[in-house]
C-alpha cells in the first residue's frame, strides 16, 4: 500500500512509512483526540481531504481501512507539501500541528525579517515529532531501499541516491519563509 500510494501521489516512500511509523507505529488505532488508523487522521481531517480531492462517499469507519487510510494520509501529505512548496519540514509541522499555526509561525517569521528554523517552532510535541519522522525516514532508507522502491535492480551494489533523498534539517538549520501568498493564506484563513 506504502509503495502504491507514494507513487499515486508522487511522494517519497520513506517518507510515507515514517510518518506511519510516527503517528502509529502501523497499529491500526484510535487517539484519544479521535484521530484514526495508520496515519492518524481525525474525522475532520478525513472530511476536508475528502472536499479537496473531490471524494463524495466518505463515511468515518472508511478511516480504518489502511488502504483508505493511507489514502487519504498520502493526499493531505502530497497536499502539504505541495502548499508549502516542497518543504518537507514545513509540511511536516502542518501534518502534526494544523495548516494554520505553520502559516501563523511562517508569518511571524517573516514579518522579523528572519529565517524560519525548527528551534522557532513553539509546539515542543511538533519539533519532537518532525525529528521522529526525519530520522524514521533516515533509517528506513537504509534499510529497506528496495522494498520501498527507491533502488533499482542495477543500483542495489553501489546505492546511489536516488531523487527522493534529500539532507535532512539539522538543528538551527533555516526551514525558510516563503511569501503568505506562495503558501496559500488567502485561500486558507
Amino acid at each position: 500500500i506504502i509503495r502504491q500510494q507514494a507513487t499515486a501521489k508522487q511522494l517519497d516512500p520513506s517518507l510515507l512509512a515514517a510518518v506511519i511509523y510516527a503517528e502509529s507505529r502501523f497499529r491500526d488505532q484510535t487517539s484519544p483526540a479521535g484521530a484514526r488508523g495508520l496515519m492518524q487522521i481525525t474525522p475532520e481531517t478525513a472530511h476536508y481531504i475528502a472536499r479537496l480531492s473531490g471524494g463524495t462517499q466518505f463515511e468515518q469507519g472508511d478511516l480504518a481501512t489502511p488502504q483508505i487510510n493511507i489514502s487519504y494520509g498520502a493526499y493531505y501529505l502530497r497536499y502539504l507539501l505541495k502548499r508549502y512548496a516542497d518543504n518537507t519540514v514545513l509540511a511536516l509541522a502542518a501534518y502534526n500541528g494544523g495548516e494554520g499555526n505553520v502559516d501563523r509561525w511562517i508569518v511571524r517569521a517573516s514579518q522579523s525579517e528572519r529565517a524560519f528554523t525548527v528551534e522557532q517552532i513553539p509546539f515542543g510535541e511538533t519539533r519532537a515529532y518532525i525529528g521522529r519522522v526525519l530520522d524514521a525516514r533516515t533509517r528506513y532508507r537504509e534499510k529497506y531501499p528496495r522494498e520501498l522502491g527507491l533502488l533499482r535492480a542495477n543500483e542495489l551494489g553501489d546505492r546511489r541516491r536516488t531523487a527522493f533523498e534529500h539532507v535532512s534539517p539539522r538543528e538551527g538549520d533555516v526551514v525558510g519563509t516563503p511569501a503568505p501568498g506562495d503558501i496559500g493564506l488567502e485561500r486558507h484563513p
